[in-house]
Protein backbone atom coordinates (compact mmCIF):
# COMPACT_ATOMS: atom_id res chain seq x y z
CA UNK A 1 0.00 0.00 0.00
CA UNK A 2 3.24 2.43 0.40
CA UNK A 3 4.40 2.01 -3.02
CA UNK A 4 0.81 3.69 -4.01
CA UNK A 5 0.93 6.27 -1.50
CA UNK A 6 4.36 7.24 -3.31
CA UNK A 7 3.20 7.01 -6.38
CA UNK A 8 0.40 9.67 -5.75
CA UNK A 9 3.13 11.73 -3.76
CA UNK A 10 4.94 11.67 -6.71
CA UNK A 11 2.19 13.73 -8.90
CA UNK A 12 2.41 17.28 -8.10
CA UNK A 13 -1.21 19.12 -6.97
CA UNK A 14 -1.36 21.72 -9.60
CA UNK A 15 -3.49 24.82 -10.97
CA UNK A 16 -1.96 24.61 -14.15
CA UNK A 17 -1.79 28.24 -15.50
CA UNK A 18 -2.79 27.09 -19.48
CA UNK A 19 -6.05 26.80 -18.05
CA UNK A 20 -6.77 31.03 -17.18
CA UNK A 21 -4.14 32.00 -19.84
CA UNK A 22 -6.43 30.43 -22.71
CA UNK A 23 -9.50 31.79 -21.49
CA UNK A 24 -7.67 35.24 -21.53
CA UNK A 25 -6.47 34.57 -25.00
CA UNK A 26 -9.85 33.67 -26.52
CA UNK A 27 -11.76 36.26 -28.64
CA UNK A 28 -15.34 37.01 -28.93
CA UNK A 29 -15.88 34.11 -31.23
CA UNK A 30 -14.15 31.96 -28.52
CA UNK A 31 -10.77 30.59 -30.98
CA UNK A 32 -7.60 31.70 -29.68
CA UNK A 33 -6.65 35.21 -30.77
CA UNK A 34 -3.10 34.52 -31.92
CA UNK A 35 -2.45 38.17 -31.84
CA UNK A 36 -2.71 38.19 -27.90
CA UNK A 37 -1.12 34.61 -28.07
CA UNK A 38 2.50 36.54 -30.05
CA UNK A 39 2.62 39.37 -27.47
CA UNK A 40 2.75 36.44 -24.64
CA UNK A 41 5.16 34.02 -26.11
CA UNK A 42 7.19 33.34 -23.04
CA UNK A 43 4.08 33.05 -20.83
CA UNK A 44 2.32 30.68 -23.27
CA UNK A 45 5.73 29.12 -23.40
CA UNK A 46 5.96 28.35 -19.73
CA UNK A 47 2.12 27.53 -19.54
CA UNK A 48 2.80 24.88 -22.14
CA UNK A 49 6.10 23.75 -20.74
CA UNK A 50 4.24 23.09 -17.10
CA UNK A 51 1.15 21.43 -18.99
CA UNK A 52 3.33 19.04 -20.72
CA UNK A 53 5.54 18.22 -17.77
CA UNK A 54 2.25 17.41 -15.55
CA UNK A 55 0.93 15.89 -18.60
CA UNK A 56 4.07 13.28 -17.99
CA UNK A 57 4.22 12.48 -13.84
CA UNK A 58 0.44 11.79 -14.54
CA UNK A 59 1.17 9.30 -17.30
CA UNK A 60 3.97 7.96 -15.33
CA UNK A 61 1.53 7.58 -12.40
CA UNK A 62 -0.87 5.86 -13.64
CA UNK A 63 1.08 3.48 -15.94
CA UNK A 64 2.89 2.38 -12.08
CA UNK A 65 -0.88 2.24 -10.84
CA UNK A 66 -2.00 -0.35 -13.75
CA UNK A 67 1.21 -2.32 -13.11
CA UNK A 68 0.77 -2.99 -9.10
CA UNK A 69 -3.32 -3.53 -9.93
CA UNK A 70 -2.37 -6.16 -12.75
Amino acid sequence: MGDIAEILKSVPEVKLKIIPLTWELLDESGHIDIKKASYNTKEVDAALEEAESYAQHTESAVSHLKNLLR
